[in-house]
């Protein structure tokens, strides 16, 4: 279908077998999705994915309303799966009576693409696919295009561009790159980049309900570097393929960091506010799997990744980082081990002024802490018991288990505490490396006099850049 084409199928009239499709199509969608969604639930992790991100970003909010909002997450996965499959078939009155946009939002699309171009950031949420509609609730979207990033099946992958380009929309893949963005402004055309917290070392660090994560920075560059405005475009879910969508300026100092951490914030503030657009979002998803949680080199480094974290702060009106991310730390079973190993906590806060640390350690250690002082709880346990002791935080969601127990079982600990990775010491040479990171060291290294040393080479291949102070107390014990 040509581009002269495809700018009219918005303005053609339905056709008979079109209207049939729009009563038949989305009940059978609903059934799908529903038969999906359920098997999805029960019968894989993305449950407890999405239920762990609800938990720590809405600490304030019960259980009940976590798996509420994280089972609708989850079966609006497979809803955003079938808006390309459905949508195109089912004709423009169809589309125009189940998507709309939002009060003012024609108005201020028109004043943010009048004289220029822009720059629209679109979430990672279950209605995202339905922005391939705007030219059929207003024209002068047809002068958006978009980003996308190619699928590996190739039948998927070209479903999915002619149900994009079905009203006009115009596409480039995300392999052109900065210079493909670059040509299509400057021909006039704006630009809509997905935004998204998990962008892993292509993106910049920011904060997103308080928790540090790995967010797209592409939206912010280009508006920064050609003086572009930005906007959020969200569309929000009203019913099962059904959306309103709406324009939000972003209002920032022009900067790609300053841009990049209130596009984020706005995000936010419509998800704390809205609990359809809660609900819609990808919570399945791992939204703060950054890099600094899947790779030992740079768990333990901030300074590791590019980083907007002041600009964040700036903008949420914060001093400091705030301590929202779990992380749980487990001592040997041996005290005087547990003593030498008491030294580093003051290292490790400083090196993760973001990490809210939890240490289980044996009770003969637990004189060494103070809770508020160098750790944030502590939790007691006996010799045998440490799977009992790590079960009961399993619901405050800790993102590394770091076990300094060498050889200890990091796959049935993690399990316990239900931590996403897990970090730990082995005097076994063959290890599976299966979401954990694991140093390898001889036996020799456990004894009291090489702990200390041990330790320091272990810190330091997880990214811990300064050395703790001795302490004549922990070394007396």
């Amino acid at each position: 279908m040509n581009s002269a084409n495809q700018a009219n199928v918005a303005d053609r009239p339905d056709s008979l077998a079109e209207r049939l499709l729009a009563r038949i199509l989305p009940p059978l969608a609903w059934l799908l999705c529903r038969t999906l969604g359920l098997a999805t639930w029960f019968f894989t992790n993305r449950r407890n994915t999405a239920i762990r991100n609800l938990a720590l970003a809405f600490p304030e909010k019960d259980a009940a309303w976590h798996r509420k909002m994280a089972f609708a997450s989850v079966l609006g996965m497979f809803e955003m799966f079938t808006i390309p499959l459905v949508l195109p078939h089912i004709g423009n009155a169809a589309v125009r009576r189940r998507f709309s946009l939002a009060p003012g939002a024609a108005d201020r699309f028109r004043a943010a693409t009048k004289d220029h171009p822009t720059i629209f950031a679109t979430p990672h949420c279950a209605m995202m696919e339905a922005l391939a509609v705007l030219p059929a609730l207003d024209k002068d979207v047809t002068h958006v295009t978009t980003v996308y990033r190619p699928l590996d099946f190739r039948p998927a992958d070209r479903l999915v561009l002619r149900a994009r380009q079905h009203w006009g929309m115009k596409l480039i893949s995300r392999r052109d790159g900065l210079l493909g963005l670059r040509k299509e402004l400057a021909a006039g055309q704006s630009v809509g980049i997905l935004f998204d917290q998990n962008a892993l070392t292509a993106g910049a660090l920011i904060l997103s309900f308080g928790r540090v994560c790995s967010a797209t920075d592409l939206p912010g560059i280009l508006a920064s570097k050609l003086h572009l405005s930005c906007n959020l475009v969200h569309p929000i879910r009203t019913g099962f393929l059904r959306a309103r969508i709406d324009v939000i300026p972003i209002e920032s100092d022009g900067s790609a960091a300053d841009i990049t951490a209130r596009t984020s914030l706005c995000l936010e503030k419509i998800l704390r506010e809205n609990e359809d657009a809660c609900a819609d979002w990808m919570w399945a998803h791992r939204r703060w799997n950054s890099f600094h949680a899947r790779s030992g080199a740079a768990s333990l480094n901030l300074e590791a990744h590019r980083s907007y974290l002041a600009e964040s702060l700036k903008a949420m009106g914060l001093a400091e980082l705030p301590r929202r991310q779990p992380f749980c730390l487990r001592l040997p079973s041996d005290p005087a081990l547990a003593s030498i190993a008491a030294q580093w906590m003051p290292a490790l806060r400083a090196a993760r002024p973001d990490v809210r640390w939890i240490v289980v350690a044996p009770g003969l250690a637990a004189t060494h802490f103070r809770e508020g002082e160098n750790c944030d709880r502590l939790v007691t346990t006996r010799r045998g018991h440490v799977e009992s002791a790590l079960r009961s935080i399993r619901t405050e969601y800790p993102q590394i288990y770091f076990s300094l127990e060498p050889d200890s079982d990091l796959k049935a600990e993690s399990a316990a505490c239900h931590a996403e990775y897990k970090a730990g010491i082995s005097t076994q040479t063959a290890c599976r490396k299966t979401r954990r990171v694991v140093f390898i060291t001889p036996p020799e290294r456990l004894a009291k006099d090489e702990f200390g040393k041990l330790l320091a080479d272990f810190f330091a291949f997880c990214g811990l850049r300064e050395r703790p102070a001795p302490s004549p107390d922990a070394t007396a014990s």
